[in-house]
């Protein structure tokens, strides 16, 4: 195995091993298991982000990556409209059950590519489905 803590270029080693498509199919296949095992957030860091960030009660708040809406559940309680996108299909999919009982969550799913020009910087498109 290849030791990259010492390489300046680790991150591209990595994303060249793991392609943007191969992480969302194995998100895909632990989503259950990550909803159903993944603690929630406390309700007083929830509190304690949207007082320091100063959020007014009619703020819309976007989501990237919102998985299984782990903590999405707790700005839906809230009353904050949240405008959530995800690769991942089965995650999408429990983020809409997790957050049916709110009718300002709204869960996209996308089509998420990645990729890595010659100075490491990252370019992500996204493709609403």
């Amino acid at each position: 195995m290849q030791d990259l803590s010492q390489d300046g270029n680790w991150f591209k080693l990595v994303a060249d091993i793991r392609t943007s498509q191969q992480n969302q199919t194995w998100f895909n296949s632990v989503a259950d298991a990550y909803n159903r095992t993944r603690p929630t957030y406390p309700q007083t860091i929830v509190d304690r982000a949207v007082e320091l960030a100063k959020l007014p009660d009619d703020a819309t708040i976007l989501e990237i990556g919102c998985g299984p809406g782990t903590v999405t559940t707790a700005f839906g309680e809230l009353g904050f409209r949240m405008v959530c996108i995800e690769p991942s299909e089965s995650a999408c999919k429990l983020a809409r059950q997790n957050c049916a009982q709110y009718p300002n969550v709204e869960i996209i799913a996308v089509c998420a590519y990645i990729s890595y020009n010659s100075s490491n910087k990252k370019t992500i498109l996204l493709f609403v489905l």
